[in-house]
Order: C-alpha cells, then structure tokens, then sequence
C-alpha cells in the first residue's frame, strides 16, 4: 500500500458517490458517507465542489488510536470497578469473621489496616489515571503526604470499630447494624478518586455531578453542574463525599468530572 497524494479537485461528486459507505477489504474498516480510491489507498468525501483527501495509513493510525484508547479505558473502568467491590467484599468478610469469633481484635486490625492502606491507594491511582497521570512516573512528594494523611486517618477508626464488633457479638447483637458502618469505608474510596482528581490538576476546570442515589442533600443539590477550577473546589472545601456536605458524605455519589466548559458566574456558591 502506498501513500501517493491523488487531487480530487475535479469530479468529486463523481467518485465520492458511495454516500453510504463501504468496508475496505483489506483493512476490514467500515468508512461511512464516502469511498476510498485507487486501490483502497485513500479516503474521499462525497460533499460536492470539496475535496477531502485521507490516506490509509492516516486512517489506520488513527483506528489504532481509538483502539487502544478504549481498551485502556475500559481496562480501567474495569480495575476501578473490581477495586471497589473487593474493598467491600473484604470489609463485610473481616467484620462477620470478627463477630463470629473467628478471628481475633488484633488480626482484624492488622488486616484492616493493610486493605485500607492497599485499596485507598488503588483510588487515589485511579483518579491520577483519570488526570491521564502515571502513578508510578507522575506522584509527588506532596501528594503522596495526602494520600498518606487519608490513611492515617482511616486507620485511627479501626480499632474502636473492632471493639464495637466485639460489644455487638458479646450482646448477641446482629451483625447488620455494623455492616452499615463498614460501607462508609466503601464510600471513602471515591472521595479519595475525586480528591485524587482535583489535588492533582489544580488548574483545570471540573464540574460537579450528581450520582445516582435517589435522594441528594441540599448542598449536592445546589453544587450540581457547578463548574470551577480543581483550586477553587479545594478552597471551597467542597468535594463529593466530603464531611462538610449537608447529607455529611456518608451515602454520597457524587463526582467530579473534567470540563471544558467556562466556570460558573459568581464562582461556587455557598450551600
């Protein structure tokens, strides 16, 4: 296959008459609303008095692009997702190992101390990866002192939630009422994404995106479709899941999102 420029000045209504597209048989790649010319080597538009010429290779390239793109995505979509329901499955695990007397305070402990250590990582991994910054290439100093400040904050509520478990099983109490407790570790998990997302690009614009619980707080309400920069959310003191929320976070969906878009008139409004 070769590359050699064809001008398509003249005539392009005459061979740009496939409107509805073809498959090229050598690259199996459907092409809509136009034809390729001389041996399948390029693409012509049909659009009457304009040419529009595309090359093979260019067209391959770019399937490529697409390709991998969305395949990296999906694959991280997918590692996201898996994440999180491991964090849960293994939280509801340890918290129904501890109240049956299967394991000990001490093993529960250590076991939670190293999943939350392990899994908010994975999170904060995933928002960089959202920023398209590389975990291992792009981490710096001061971010990972964040990072490592959410942990020790996790972990300090460790140990008094195995001493409530171990009350719970000594009074014959159901477990249920503490697995509640342990899905607010779960939610933890996205508001270390979303503030992985904002601490690592300060100067790009995000919007604020409701999730898809049925019920949203007064404040989640009013910040949706907000748009500022990942500073000014930070100055704010604003973020999904965040403690300052009228519903304080604890079942809170919501997300930042990258935008494009110009920031909110009158900057983030109080709610």
């Amino acid at each position: 296959m070769t590359d050699d420029p064809l001008d398509l000045t003249q005539e392009q209504d005459t061979t740009g008459r496939a409107m509805g597209g073809l498959v090229s048989p050598e690259t199996d790649l459907f092409v809509p609303g136009g034809c390729w010319d001389r041996g399948y080597e390029m693409f012509i538009t049909p659009t009457p008095q304009k040419s529009v010429t595309i090359y093979a290779s260019q067209v391959l390239e770019a399937r490529r692009n697409v390709i991998n793109a969305i395949i990296e995505i999906t694959a991280l979509l997918d590692i996201g997702a898996k994440s999180l329901r491991h964090f849960e499955k293994v939280i509801v695990s340890n918290v129904k190992l501890l109240h049956s007397g299967r394991r000990d305070a001490a093993d529960f402990v250590d076991r939670m101390a190293a999943l939350i250590e392990d899994q908010l990582r994975v999170a904060w991994n995933d928002g960089m990866r959202a920023n398209d910054l590389d975990p291992r290439r792009d981490m710096k100093p001061e971010w990972e002192a964040i990072l490592q400040d959410l942990i020790a904050e996790e972990w300090a509520h460790i140990e008094s939630f195995a001493a409530a478990i171990e009350l719970a099983a000594a009074e014959e109490k159901p477990v249920d009422g503490l697995l509640s407790r342990a899905q607010l570790w779960v939610n933890r998990y996205h508001e270390v994404v979303n503030l992985s997302k904002l601490t690592t690009r300060p100067k790009d614009r995000f919007v604020w995106r409701l999730g898809k619980t049925e019920e949203h707080c007064e404040t989640c309400f009013t910040l949706n479709g907000v748009v500022a920069t990942a500073a000014d959310w930070a100055a704010s003191g604003y973020r999904p899941q965040g403690r300052n929320l009228k519903c304080g976070g604890w079942h809170c969906d919501c997300r930042v999102e990258y935008t494009e878009e110009p920031t909110t008139k009158g900057g983030i409004p109080k709610a």
